[in-house]
């Protein structure tokens, strides 16, 4: 009997591994040839009807996919309708590697074919990260962590590499971020690099070679080969963050998603392999909130040298050694509580240091635009004015907008670019009047949290909702942008899976979308982002967000030794920020009403005259020459009545300088 037990167990453990990659690229055929016509055809609506760049890209990118997807079809309509499955000219894998083609040559991360399984719920890595820097002048390609047990005894963190399968290491780079969809050439690279070990195959193909053969250099300058598997993982589990499920499934639904939904699935790959702890632990408070589970974040954290928070692994947030400054790094925005997102962030904020802020997003694959664009108002006193998105003006754009005109759902409330779609059929305009998603008020309800100056971090692989988080920052004139690498990843719109667009079509007369077979997939660009401020109506597709100054490189120090220098380099561009706008205080406790009456204590530095606002109506303004100590202030309202909210503001003419609000 136990015998029988252990053999039930084995085959069980055996059933539930990860399969090889050459059962993968070995899987059998199983699309037929109605259900290939039905995915090129529901493609060819996507990109025809509603994909919002596609003039954009067609015009910049010189190319024409909706010809190659008519192609195919002919293709397809020409093939004896009678053979069997097995006997296809075209293999399922030939089709697929096809189709991600034509989706790739759009340079739109947004806009993709996504595998159905078992493809979609893999990924395949080798056992190491792979990263660049400039040492010395040179640069140069680092490994900078390990996954598993080592292959070669002499690969280690820090080993230089120089070739892959005897090819130049940057040039195997380049190559494979051409099979990517990077915007522009700063973002092929990175995604290029970030993709040479981890590749899930939601988006992409497995790789033709079975294993890589990596030539590197020793510290101690020798040079030696080593040869890797890839390796394959299941993604199929518990997210941490969003508390829903990983993979594929939280994406689904989502209206108000701007993300690259490749790099969030190679971030959820990272956190398995270098932050479980932090998952186990973030998963435990997200499903019960009980208190020895916040307690376990908070042990984590402390022995860490971090502040705790409920979601570490979103935020990570510690005041610097030997510094009057703070760092907050927000690894994603992929998150269903953009309230929830907030909250977290304003009490890390309260509690790191308030003279200067080092806020670092790089690696940020997107996520809840909402949650980004709220962001915001944390660090400025200036009104947030959010970005605004366009649809293209096509027959189905209008029927999807007139159909949903107003509901519950965020994101999916569409009257007003009905109304400017419908203006098309007279004015010819080829997109609608740019509207918010995220409405102005809710961009402004919170106010300004943080009152030192602010430097953000960013890179190529900062995309979607943080692309327009980045292009806020700038545009509202908040910091000093710190680009690693050169601009932003370029990436402007909300994305829309296929099947919300079917769903949400559905009944209307005349509508081509259909559900798709086999569990296939695709997405698409359905708004764009254009900016505001002082950059209003620039697009941000294609383009991103350039820093100021010149791009920063990471240095050996960077990779191997904890962002050392990068770190120092932003320090020393918060020293020069300070001298030019001192961190300030605008405190605001004690609020008591009664009658016509109205009391507060207010804190302030480095501010000398101060505004009062009740229910957003100005009330009174008062000197306060840098008080050292709180003070209270009797103020006496026109008659009496319910006080909803009051608002401090301080201004060195015409630009506000400080905010404090709180709800009654």
């Amino acid at each position: 009997m136990a015998n029988k037990k252990k053999l039930s167990g084995q085959r069980a453990a055996r059933a539930s591994r990860p399969p090889r990659l050459r059962d993968i690229l070995n899987q059998p055929n199983q699309l037929t040839l109605a259900e290939r016509r039905r995915i090129v055809e529901q493609a060819i609506a996507l990109l025809e009807g509603v994909y919002v760049h596609r003039p954009q890209k067609e015009a910049m990118h010189a190319i024409n996919p909706l010809q190659r997807l008519r192609l195919l079809r002919d293709e397809i309509e020409h093939t004896r309708a009678d053979l069997p499955v097995e006997e296809l000219p075209m293999r399922d894998i030939d089709f697929h590697r096809l189709m991600v083609d034509i989706f790739t040559s759009l340079r739109d991360l947004h806009t993709a074919y996504l595998l159905p399984q078992p493809y979609n719920q893999y990924l395949v890595f080798l056992p190491f990260l792979l990263e660049s820097c400039l040492d010395k002048g040179v640069e140069k390609f680092i490994v900078t962590k390990l996954v598993g047990p080592k292959a070669d005894r002499a690969f280690i963190p820090g080993v230089e590499v120089l070739y892959w399968n005897g090819i130049r290491i940057r040039r195997a780079i380049e190559l494979n971020g051409e099979q990517q969809a990077g915007g522009n050439p700063d973002a092929r690279f990175a995604q290029g690099l970030l993709r040479m070990t981890m590749r899930p195959l939601a988006r992409s193909l497995p790789p033709d070679e079975k294993w890589v053969t990596v030539t590197y250099r020793t510290p101690g300058e020798k040079v030696r080969e080593a040869k890797f598997e890839w390796r394959v993982m299941n993604l199929a589990a518990p997210a941490a963050a969003s508390g829903e499920l990983s993979g594929m499934a939280r994406y689904r639904a989502a209206s108000i998603f701007g993300i690259d939904i490749q790099a969030a699935l190679i971030g959820d790959a990272r956190k398995q392999f270098f932050a479980k702890k932090w998952v186990k632990a973030e998963r435990a408070v997200v499903r019960t909130r009980a208190r020895p589970q916040v307690r376990a974040i908070q042990r984590l954290a402390h022995e860490s040298g971090y502040l705790p928070t409920e979601l570490p692994t979103v935020f990570r947030a510690y005041p610097l050694p030997e510094s009057r400054y703070g760092y907050l790094r927000i690894f994603s925005f992929d998150v269903t509580s953009p309230d929830g997102f907030i909250d977290a962030c304003r009490s890390l904020l309260a509690r790191l240091p308030q003279d200067g802020l080092i806020l670092d997003i790089r690696g940020n694959p997107g996520g809840n635009i909402l949650a980004a664009e709220k962001l915001l108002q944390l660090f400025t006193p200036r009104r947030i004015q959010p970005a605004r998105m366009q649809f293209i003006n096509t027959r189905l754009t209008l029927a999807l907008c007139e159909r949903h005109r107003e509901t519950a759902q965020p994101g999916l409330t569409l009257g007003l670019w009905a109304d400017s779609i419908r203006e098309s059929v007279q004015t010819g305009a080829p997109y609608s009047t740019g509207f918010p998603m995220t409405p102005e008020s809710d961009a402004n309800e919170v106010g300004q949290q943080y009152y030192g100056p602010v430097v953000l971090i960013t890179d190529p692989l900062c995309y979607s909702a943080t692309d327009i988080f980045a292009a806020g920052f700038q545009d509202h004139g908040i910091g000093e942008i710190l680009g690693v690498g050169g601009r932003t990843g370029a990436g402007g719109a909300n994305v829309w899976q296929h099947s919300l667009v079917e769903a949400l079509m559905r009944g209307i007369p005349g509508s081509p979308f259909a559900l798709l077979p086999r569990d296939t997939g695709m997405t698409v660009s359905i708004r764009r982002c254009l900016r505001v401020g002082d950059n209003a109506d620039l697009l941000l597709e294609d383009f991103g967000v350039v820093p100021d100054g010149l791009p920063y490189r990471m240095t050996r120090r960077d990779l191997l030794s904890g962002n050392t220098d990068l770190i120092a380099e932003a320090v020393r561009r918060l020293d020069y920020l300070s001298q030019v706008h001192p961190s300030r205080v605008l405190k605001l406790t004690d609020v008591v009403v009664q009658g016509n009456q109205l009391s507060f204590t207010l804190a302030t530095r480095n501010l000398v005259r101060v505004d009062v606002w009740v229910d957003n109506r100005p009330l009174q303004s008062y000197n306060v020459i840098d008080e050292r100590r709180p003070r209270t202030a009797p103020l006496t309202l026109a008659t009496p009545r319910r006080v909803k909210a009051l608002g401090f503001a301080s201004y060195n003419a015409p630009e506000p300088v400080a905010l404090a609000r709180v709800r009654i």
